[in-house]
């Protein structure tokens, strides 16, 4: 299962603000194999309810399933979002990983949503993906927009496909219409439009750059205009301990926007800003967006008493009287590493540590416990033998991050650590999270940690790159002793929040999130897209991985924990089919829905097909779904069941 680990001390947020261009590893074509070179590479081709095993359904209620389009019938593709135009048509975009040969938009006629069909596709560049997608009316025409990220392999010019946001013209939604191929030359994660009067706005997410909130003028979508970039560091007042970066993937950085007409033409915006929380601005005046508020996460952690929480603020969106803010965290890591150095000079400092995806991870019965031997590069070959060390500390570049991994399990050492080169980009102190696959544990750490765990005094991370810093020692020297553990801390969850004051009004994550024994095999259990019913501000519907699709009835007073039976682990006998199965303050689970094959969920929206209202849902590997609310529908999938 593909984690994301750091230490609870981990100060990204301060390493990224001292990096400008976060691009690719290799600028001469080799690709190592990362995913956090860019820190919004989040939904690599890691997540797989097939591969990784997924949840069983137990009880589906309240949510009925009413018909499904496969789209191109891709099940290893990773499709992403959803969105409908309200005339009877839905667009889903696709990552395509890892190849990205047929990514774009796919376009399905839902207007019998028992019986949607695939009418066209939009394709985007080689090595491009489609993040997010969205469609607003300009002038009597219907424009689809649709995010651009590099992705696949990396070609020897060291660059990958293309950045940015296309527009298209799909008022006839069988013959798609290019009105801009590409604008914007940086990564674009996210995106929403608005119309303020005559003029037609879209706010976005910057992959690449600090400044990562930018405003476009589409109101000619031909020829889009960009107003402005702001970002965390033009916002004092947001700036605290907890936007230095908490928990297991600490970071501040945009993810996700999204905007609401607070009446009478007062625009806002909500900005999922990762560990800064949820940030609002007030965007009346596009070309200059003021700061207004940020939101703090409760400490401890209200569900699984962790403190500092996790953080990890990735997307949000308006209630329908845009009184509050439904809100979601994304942490695909339900454990939280605590690397520290055991001996010598650097003893007892606590350091920063990602893990590979493929290889056996550090979890509260799995650690990481020995003396670090400097093996060089690790490229094949070979290499000093450990001779009494137990973990291999080797440099990066050169090669894959695969074969570091299987050069150090050859030789017959218990783990591995890389430090970052002094050539990368980013250089020297970013971190990124390798992609590597082998039999023994494998972390990826700052330069900085690397001459720490060599004991060697007098680094100075602003001499990296091209400054004087000491010198390696000799390939085979031996340096400190650490210690790797973790501890449980949990899937990511739903916050409620008011909208005036962002204080948290409420929470709800199924007993899975909090449960250690659904920690792997079960495929991810973090939310990941949420989204208002249009005409009830009291009802959210939520996309959550291989959970399914949850749909919850806000600001109802009640306080649920699930059941515990004798050793104070969940009892799902006893919860299910009960709907108790849950941690919910003054929010309500009212309907769930997974597949038996299982499911892998990320986008959702709503639409009105012929005077009634639909969900519509995107599965990652089977494509488009269409569900309506049902209160008498119920489906048990366990012995004596009883519909609730």
């Amino acid at each position: 299962m593909h984690r994301r680990i750091m230490t609870i001390v981990a100060a990204l947020a301060a390493l990224l603000l001292g990096v400008s261009n976060l691009a690719l590893a290799h600028p001469g074509g080799e690709d190592d194999g990362t995913r956090h070179d860019s820190r919004h590479a989040l939904h690599d081709f890691g997540h797989d309810s097939d591969a990784e095993g997924h949840i069983d359904p137990d009880v589906n209620y309240g949510l009925r399933l009413v018909g499904q389009d496969t789209l191109a019938g891709v099940d290893d593709g990773r499709y992403t979002d959803v969105w409908a135009d309200g005339r009877g048509y839905a667009y889903v975009g696709t990552f395509e990983e890892p190849t990205c040969d047929r990514s774009g938009v796919y376009i399905s006629d839902i207007s019998d949503p028992e019986n949607p069909t695939t009418v066209s596709m939009v394709k985007s560049p080689p090595n491009t993906r489609v993040n997010d997608v969205k469609t607003v009316e300009v002038d009597g025409m219907t424009v689809l927009i649709h995010t651009l990220e590099p992705c696949g392999t990396t070609v020897p010019s060291g660059t990958q496909g293309q950045g940015g946001i296309a527009l298209w013209d799909v008022t006839d939604p069988t013959q798609p219409r290019s009105l801009k191929r590409n604008f914007l030359d940086f990564g674009v994660h996210n995106t929403y439009p608005w119309h303020d009067g005559d003029n037609t706005y879209l706010i976005g997410v910057n992959d690449d750059e600090l400044q990562d909130v930018f405003i476009v003028d589409i109101t000619k979508p031909q020829s889009p205009k960009l107003l402005s970039e702001v970002g965390l560091p033009d916002w004092p007042d947001a700036q605290d301990e907890q936007s230095d970066g908490t928990g297991a993937f600490s970071a501040s950085f945009n993810h996700d926007v999204w905007v609401t007409d607070l009446g009478d033409g007062d625009f806002q915006a909500v900005v999922s800003y990762w560990d800064a929380g949820f940030v609002t601005l007030d965007v009346n005046d596009p070309a200059n967006p003021m700061f207004v508020d940020d939101s703090t996460y409760p400490d401890p952690d209200p569900v699984n008493g962790f403190s500092p929480p996790e953080g990890n603020a990735h997307a949000a969106v308006y209630n329908a009287d845009s009184s509050q803010i439904l809100a979601g965290d994304e942490d695909f890591d339900p454990y939280r590493v605590v690397a520290e150095i055991t001996s010598g000079t650097f003893a007892g400092t606590l350091f920063n540590g990602t893990q590979g995806d493929n290889v056996p991870q550090i979890s509260d019965e799995t650690g990481l416990v020995g003396q670090v031997r400097y093996v060089g590069t690790a490229c094949g070959g070979d290499i000093p033998d450990p001779d009494g060390a137990t973990i291999a500390l080797i440099e990066r570049g050169g090669c894959t991050f695969t074969l570091k991994a299987q050069t150090a399990e050859a030789e017959g050492y218990e783990g591995a650590i890389v430090f970052n080169s002094e050539g990368g980009d980013p250089p020297c102190e970013a971190s990124v999270s390798p992609i590597a696959e082998a039999g023994i544990p494998f972390l990826f750490v700052a330069r900085s940690v690397g001459y720490e765990l060599l004991g060697i005094e007098g680094y100075d991370p602003d001499n990296c790159p091209g400054g004087e810093n000491p010198a390696l020692p000799a390939v085979g020297a031996l340096g400190e002793s650490v210690s790797v553990t973790a501890e449980w801390d949990g899937w990511g969850y739903f916050h409620l929040l008011d909208r005036e004051t962002l204080d948290e009004l409420g929470y709800y994550a199924p007993a899975q999130v909090n449960d250690p024994a659904f920690a792997e095999g079960f495929g991810d259990l973090t939310m990941h897209n949420v989204e208002g019913d249009p005409d009830d501000p009291n009802v959210a519907y939520i996309a959550w991985y291989s959970l399914g699709m949850r749909v919850v009835e806000l600001n109802t007073g009640a306080d649920i924990e699930p059941p515990e039976d004798e050793t104070g682990a969940a009892d799902w006998e006893a919860a299910t089919p009960a709907v108790d199965d849950y941690y919910g303050n003054n929010v309500t689970e009212v309907g769930r829905w997974i597949s038996p094959d299982g499911s892998n969920f990320w986008g959702v929206t709503v639409t009105e097909i012929g005077g009634q209202e639909y969900i519509l849902a995107s599965d990652r590997n089977s494509g488009l779904h269409i569900f309506q609310m049902d209160e008498s529908y119920c489906e048990i999938f366990v012995e004596d069941g009883v519909c609730p």
